[in-house]
């Protein structure tokens, strides 16, 4: 009998060139692969010369990223689509997508596994029209919340992707609520989840400190992520300035447009991006880890945080509070700077009350967030849609 074959759409996926590109998808994946199902992942890579600078970056990259590559045993393509401004507000972009997709795969799959909203959603209907082929759609967080809010246009076509996927994704609950609110249907939840293997909490952090650089006496408060405005930079920093007369240090491991301020903060060090594997390695050199978001999905690196096994802080949006429930965590509201240095001064006046937090996470994470568990779960979805759609 042959594998389960899927055509897995995402903008992003881990690669030698882009080793820090969406590695939650690279997690849910591998979870699959594991099942014992053929992923065949896409990534669509906008294209055109750069008639004007804002075009530019795109064509930067689709020169450097080959057509295919092969990543643990995963095939990875990146089939190239016409961009061009006002693409998106036009309605155009699915269709071009959906065009350099259906030219790049030559045998069409049995299941089309599209992540967030726009333009994947609306590009697997499309597809499923010319191949006939069942579509699960996962939401992932600014699909929606940010990207219905943007207009009239912009709504509808997020009401017809959550109404039209033959199966309907969230990765929190919290989404699940806001798609319902918004389209009329309830999405199942779909935890992504870790390998578990690559994050585990460590006894030798004097001697990762000396490895990755950092300063052995103080205490030091890890950020992982984007670095903008909606991501609670400028609180971080404001937080992290105040404590630094206390020993206090913050290491930021990202990239974004705020990057001069991290730079310019003299209360943190900047490492810039990083892979994965140096981050699991920097949750255990640290102190507490902190993600001030003002508005979340069901951030990866949290997961990763509980599975290392260091205290966390972060704001009480999206799915956050799903994973910290019951003391799990400290949870403060985005966009207050004071309320996140009373919080880590809080972590850091009590180490053990912080250990229990990160004992009852790190169970948790261990239940319900390993992506090799979840993986047979979805494959159960898709056999599931398969029988279903032969059946109708």
């Amino acid at each position: 009998m042959s594998k389960l074959r899927v055509l897995y759409l995402t903008w992003g996926y881990p690669t030698p060139m882009e080793p820090v590109s969406a590695p939650f998808c690279r997690n849910q994946v591998e979870g699959i692969v594991e099942a014992g199902v053929s992923v065949d992942v896409c990534v669509p890579v906008p294209y055109l010369p750069p008639i004007v600078p804002v075009l530019k970056k795109s064509w930067q990259k689709s020169r450097t990223l080959p057509a295919a590559a092969v990543v643990n045993n995963v095939s990875v393509r990146f089939p190239r689509y016409p961009h061009f401004p006002g693409s998106m507000q036009l309605g155009l972009m699915h269709r071009l997508i959906a065009q350099a997709v259906r030219r790049s795969t030559p045998i069409p799959p049995d299941v089309i596994h599209a992540n967030f909203a726009y333009p994947f959603g609306l590009t697997a209907l499309l597809l499923r029209q010319w191949w006939k082929t069942p579509v699960v759609t996962l939401l992932h967080g600014g699909d929606v919340n940010i990207y219905p809010t943007k207009g009239i246009l912009e709504r509808k076509r997020f009401v017809e992707i959550a109404r039209g996927s033959d199966r309907l994704l969230a990765v929190s609950g919290a989404l699940a609520k806001k798609t319902s609110e918004i389209s009329g249907r309830t999405p199942k939840v779909a935890l992504i989840g870790i390998r578990l293997d690559r994050f585990r909490s460590r006894d030798d952090k004097l001697e990762l400190r000396r490895k990755l650089g950092l300063p052995l006496e103080h205490r030091l408060i890890l950020y992982v992520g984007y670095l903008n405005a909606s991501k609670g930079t400028h609180e971080l920093l404001e937080s992290l300035t105040s404590l630094r007369d206390q020993g206090v240090v913050g290491v930021i491991a990202g990239h974004g447009p705020l990057e001069a301020n991290v730079k310019a903060c003299t209360a943190c060090i900047f490492l810039g991006s990083v892979n994965n594997d140096t981050v699991a390695e920097l949750m255990s050199a640290c102190d507490v880890f902190v993600l001030p978001s003002y508005s979340e999905g069901m951030p990866t690196v949290l997961v990763e945080a509980g599975a290392s096994g260091i205290p966390i802080i972060a704001t009480s949006v999206g799915g956050i509070p799903e994973l910290l429930a019951d003391d799990c965590g400290i949870m403060v509201e985005p966009g207050n700077p004071n309320a996140l240095r009373c919080a880590l001064e809080r972590v850091l006046a009590n180490p053990e009350a912080a250990r229990e937090r990160t004992q009852r996470l790190g169970q948790r994470v261990a239940q319900d967030y390993d992506c090799i568990k979840n993986g047979w779960k979805l494959r159960e979805l898709y056999e599931e849609m398969l029988r279903f759609n032969r059946s109708g």
